[in-house]
Parts: C-alpha cells; structure tokens; sequence
C-alpha cells in the first residue's frame, strides 16, 4: 500500500517536472518563433528595397538609352543602302 502510494507520489513529482520544462521549452520557442519573424519581415523589406533600386536603376538606363538614342544621326533607309 505504502509502496503503492509512494510510486504514485513519485510519478507525481515526475510528470510535475516534466511540465515545468515543458514550458520552459515553449516559451523558448516562442521567443525563438519570434525572433525567426523578425528575420523574416528584415529580409522581406531589404529584398523589397532591393527590388525599388533595380527598377530605379533600370529606368535611369532606360532614359539615358533613349536621350543617346535622339543624339544619333536618323538612319539609312533600306532604299539607301
């Protein structure tokens, strides 16, 4: 009986641990959880600051294309050559 109460005690203990670093692990996690969204949402808005100066960059070649462009000389028709 007393044994039996005893192992009942014990299991107890055991399982009250085991709960307690349960949630430890996930409040571990959530803060890792967390900080992987931080990164994530960095990440995001540098790819999307990235992608406004490509574009940016390719407009500027763009216009600096066509004022080169209205510079030359018209071309020879087929006609003519």
């Amino acid at each position: 009986m007393f044994k039996e109460l005893f192992d009942l005690f014990r299991s107890f203990l055991l399982m009250s641990r085991e709960i307690q670093e349960n949630r430890r692990d996930i409040t571990k996690t959530s803060s890792d959880l967390e900080q992987l969204e931080e990164r994530v949402r960095d990440l995001a808005r540098q790819l999307q600051e990235e992608r406004h100066r490509r574009e940016k960059l390719e407009l500027k070649l763009e216009n600096t294309l066509m004022r080169f462009e209205r510079r030359l000389p018209p071309g020879r028709g087929a006609s003519e050559q």
